[in-house]
């Protein structure tokens, strides 16, 4: 082996080592980030359930009035016992105004965890409620029950509305994380079985702040067997202009299994072969 294809060999491993080791730092953050998905989702869930429990055993009804919006928030305020309590609701779809009343259920122990139930319009001929509320539910109006989709709240029979939906929606992006998470992994091994290396442009860019070091989204485009792929990138240096000539490195029996490596500049009179290179030209 002569001096030149000894360097040359050693460059070769060499970039081989440093995207392994990116996308090993790739897979670290994934993980942290599902675990933190995980623990997030753990706190959504205590703090309902706690809620749920405090209400379950001990609690009385109250009224409960609509006094004022906090951005997509109602504001709800209800006394016990003289004392003034206010509580957040998400609107949710739902539809009322200023001043609406419902009965809230409130822990007796804790009077400052409630539920508004929507679904139980106070009517217009109880006008008071007794310091220490009602134990059981009084009369409701059912002409005042607020308009709007509540078939998207999991509500019991009292209309305690969870948040169920929040639930699902993180639980969709723990999925969808998960897949990006194993398509990477499935990438990673691909590329180390086996791969060849073809031409790819930067056909696309786009950018919501013009100030951002990075644009937001990417498209490079590449041809392998005189067939024509797209892959999609986010958070590209924009010192990478559109039509940015770079080496790409597929899985040639699926070439959609492929990483853009940015940095390996293709020169100007570099032409592609049919099947790519085994090796970066000129590395």
């Amino acid at each position: 082996m002569t001096r030149l294809e000894y360097l040359h060999h050693i460059k070769v491993l060499s970039l081989k080592t440093t995207e392994k080791n990116k996308y090993v730092c790739m897979t670290i953050r994934a993980v942290y980030s599902i675990l933190i998905m995980l623990f997030l989702l753990g706190i959504v869930n205590f703090n309902i359930l706690r809620k749920k429990y405090a209400l379950s055993e001990d609690y009385l009804y109250v009224i409960a009035i609509h006094i004022d919006v906090d951005v997509d928030d109602a504001v709800f305020q209800y006394q016990y016992f003289g004392k003034i309590y206010k509580n957040s609701h998400s609107y949710d779809g739902r539809s009322f105004e200023i001043g609406s009343r419902f009965y809230a259920k409130i822990s007796k122990k804790k009077p400052e965890i409630s539920k508004i139930l929507y679904k139980k319009p106070v009517p217009d001929t109880i006008t008071t409620q007794p310091s220490n509320g009602w134990s059981s539910l009084p009369p409701i109006d059912k002409k005042k029950i607020p308009s709007g989709d509540l078939s998207q709240f999991f509500e019991d029979d009292e209309g305690y509305t969870t948040s169920n939906g929040y639930i699902f929606y993180v639980c969709f992006i723990l999925l969808v994380s998960v897949l990006i998470f194993y398509r990477n992994i499935k990438t990673s091994y691909l590329l180390q079985k086996e791969s060849v290396y073809v031409v790819a442009i930067l056909i696309e860019a786009t950018s919501e702040d013009a100030n951002d070091e990075q644009y937001d989204k990417t498209i490079f485009k590449f041809t392998y067997q005189h067939k024509e792929y797209t892959k999609k990138e986010v958070e590209t240096l924009k010192t990478f202009k559109l039509g940015h000539k770079c080496y790409a490195r597929i899985y040639p029996k699926d070439p959609t299994f492929c990483r853009i490596l940015y940095k390996e500049i293709v020169k100007e009179e570099t032409e592609q072969p049919e099947n790519g290179w085994i090796t970066i030209p000129d590395a």
